[in-house]
């Protein structure tokens, strides 16, 4: 559990270091809202391959590796696969500073991850 609350505390850490400059430079409460969108969106499905590598993948280096790799591969989707669709069903002003949060969050939570990920203390390894 130590790894999902470390991911969690350091990407609300990093949205409340940028709320002030985010809407100072993009306007207000929009950016509240994108940015806290853009956090819930990245982090939401970030916690739960999080959750099924840890706890689920540790039988032997193999299966958290496949566990960490395929975690990877459906957040991406999940999260690609909603910013294409607001890019072209959506036609507002805000949908690209909404990419941007979404690719600065995206880019800190999958950094984080990983090294959550390969940095698990020894009592906590696979297998």
């Amino acid at each position: 559990m130590k790894p999902i609350a470390m991911l969690v505390i350091c990407s609300l850490a990093l949205w409340g270091l940028l709320l002030i400059p985010g809407s100072i430079w993009w306007g207000g409460w929009d950016a509240v809202q994108l940015s806290g969108a853009a956090l819930a969106l990245v982090l939401l499905p970030a916690v739960l391959t999080l959750f099924a590598a840890v706890h689920w993948g540790s039988g032997s280096h193999e299966t958290f590796f496949a566990f960490a790799m395929g975690g990877t591969m459906v957040r991406m989707v999940v999260t690609l696969g909603v910013v294409f669709v607001l890019t072209t069903q959506v036609q507002e002003e805000w949908v690209g500073r909404f990419v941007w949060w979404v690719t600065g969050f995206y880019l800190f939570v999958l950094g984080l991850e990983v090294t959550l990920l390969v940095k698990q203390p020894k009592g906590d390894e696979p297998g």
